[in-house]
């Protein structure tokens, strides 16, 4: 009896065992530690995409996610459902502060808007209109 569950347990066991030790560790992890998502710190840079989640009365999750590419262009999207496009141009910057002006296009008219944006020491944090954004990736 004890041979009948037991042959089963260690077949599996073993096929288990190679499998585990048939794949390098490399392959294991898919994050590597240069990683900027995992990173304690980046060179403070407006360059990016910057996100901001929640859930609102327990149920309804939403976010805003802005992305700023150095050709000037940028995209705001989010849920529920908002998706804005359009260039924008760095007025003045300073040790993390960046006054932007962008430019939407709204019913085939262009509107100008203003903004203050601070990006935290450690580049991983941008405050914008008193909401705090969380830097996602550089690309």
């Amino acid at each position: 009896m004890i041979r009948k569950t037991l042959f089963p347990f260690l077949l599996i066991l073993c096929v288990l065992f190679s499998i585990h030790f048939s794949y390098p560790d490399s392959s294991v992890s898919s994050v590597e530690t240069t990683d900027i998502q995992t990173a304690e710190s980046r060179e403070p840079s407006l360059y990016g995409t910057w996100e901001r989640s929640g859930v609102e009365d327990e149920t309804i999750q939403w976010f805003i996610r802005y992305t700023f590419d150095e050709d000037g262009t940028f995209l705001k999207e989010g849920y529920p459902p908002i998706y804005e496009s359009g260039n924008y141009r760095i007025v003045s910057e300073k040790e993390g502060f960046y006054d932007l002006e962008w430019f939407l296009m709204q019913d085939e008219t262009t509107v100008r808007h203003t903004g203050h944006f601070e990006i935290s020491q450690n580049g991983l944090e941008l405050l914008y209109e008193g909401q705090t954004f969380t830097f996602v990736s550089a690309e």
